[in-house]
């Protein structure tokens, strides 16, 4: 997902969509674990977000609470009634949280709005394949590029217990393929000249 792209989605999106969206590629959680965020959960102090439950022993983690997230929680947090453990609460659902089939009707509804956008500013056509999931990838695709590509870093936040898992998640950017080459080119010229 393209930082326009999800800054379009933004741009449509309302609570809680909009911190889900946030959430998943800040903090690159899955929308199950989002929607099972509980208040005690947050480590204000720590600038981090515990996840105790998953499919894996590595599924329990620690995850970041980037300065984007943490404004977005606070106002939750400000608007949500005192006795309610959950940060993303349901009165209609059993389990008394939001679940994530909800949250992929409200990206469904957005993405029809955003696509109508798109065709209004004339700007390039979303990805057929384009999901509330794909945050998860986008940011898991960003960390890794921040890190130097270190996958036993990105497999550790992601929560994953098989690299090879990890790496379906790594989408590189060929956006900077033409100037990555202009540099080698360069770089060949300066050797060649020397020669």
């Amino acid at each position: 997902m393209e930082p326009w792209v999800e800054d379009l989605f933004l741009e449509f999106s309302t609570s809680p969509l909009r911190e889900a969206i946030i959430i998943m590629n800040d903090a690159f959680m899955r929308p199950d674990e989002l929607c099972r965020i509980r208040w005690e959960d947050i480590r204000w102090n720590d600038a981090q977000i515990y996840i105790p439950t998953g499919k894996t022993k590595r599924a329990r983690r620690f995850v970041g609470l980037t300065e984007r997230i943490s404004k977005e929680l606070r106002i939750r947090q400000s608007e949500a009634e005192a006795d309610v453990p959950w940060v993303f609460p349901s009165v209609r659902s059993r389990s008394g949280h939001l679940s994530p089939g909800s949250l992929d009707k409200m990206w469904a509804i957005v993405k029809l709005k955003v696509m109508v956008e798109i065709k209004k500013r004339r700007l390039a056509p979303l990805p057929a394949d384009l999901v509330l999931y794909s945050c998860r990838h986008t940011g898991l695709t960003n960390f890794n590029t921040a890190v130097g590509g270190d996958q036993a870093k990105v497999a550790r936040i992601a929560g994953h217990s098989d690299i090879r898992v990890t790496q379906k998640y790594l989408h590189p950017s060929v956006s900077d393929a033409a100037e990555v080459m202009n540099e080698h080119n360069k770089a060949r010229l300066r050797l060649v000249k020397r020669a």
